[in-house]
C-alpha cells in the first residue's frame, strides 16, 4: 500500500473560487520576490523557497490551519 499524500493539487480555477468564497485559508507563494512581484494572487504571502524563507519560518505556521502553496511549476 502506498502512503496517502499530505497535499491536494488544485487548479487555478479552484483556487480562485476558494479565494472568492473565503475558504482558501492562507496562500503562500514560494517563488522568489522578483517572480512574485511580476504577478501573484493578491492575498498571497511571499515565502520564497530557494531563499529558505519558508524553511526558516515553517515552525511559526499553525499546523491546524489550511494553506495553499503556490509556485510556478509545482516542483517546489
Amino acid at each position: 500500500m502506498g502512503a496517502t499524500p499530505a497535499y491536494t493539487a488544485l487548479q487555478p480555477e479552484e483556487i480562485r473560487t476558494m479565494v472568492e468564497n473565503g475558504t482558501a485559508g492562507t496562500i503562500i507563494d514560494v517563488r522568489e520576490y522578483n517572480d512574485y512581484c511580476s504577478g501573484h494572487i493578491p492575498c498571497a504571502l511571499n515565502y520564497p523557497w530557494n531563499s529558505r524563507y519558508l524553511q526558516d519560518y515553517y515552525s511559526e505556521l499553525d499546523p491546524h490551519s489550511r494553506y495553499i502553496v503556490v509556485c510556478l511549476s509545482g516542483i517546489r
